[in-house]
């Protein structure tokens, strides 16, 4: 590593849910970064990451991408997931999965 990096700084830039368009905008062609939505939320549980879990889980950006690219299963398991792991997000996880059914 360089002097004062860590190994979390990677430089990598954020990666947006949506390459093109707007999610909130029906009608309007989008591009969706399908592997963010597929795969952000499954790392983060699997780092036992909680803010950034439930941070994404509890977006509706992220809902709404989710639900755009059909995932809505994959979606309701990230939040089971989540319940099972994050004790102290329990309430928050459980008002969003509420939402999304």
């Amino acid at each position: 590593f360089f002097p004062g990096e860590t190994a979390g700084d990677r430089m990598v830039p954020a990666q947006p849910l949506a390459l093109r368009g707007i999610l909130q905008r029906g009608g309007e062609e989008m591009l969706l970064n399908k592997r963010r939505i597929e795969a952000f939320v499954f790392h983060a549980l699997s780092a036992r990451d909680e803010a950034k879990a439930v941070g994404e889980l509890c977006s509706t950006e992220y809902v709404a991408a989710a639900f755009a690219v059909g995932g809505e299963e994959r979606l309701l398991r990230e939040y089971d997931q989540a319940h099972q792991l994050f004790e102290g997000s329990r309430f928050l996880l459980g008002e969003f999965k509420a939402f999304v059914c």
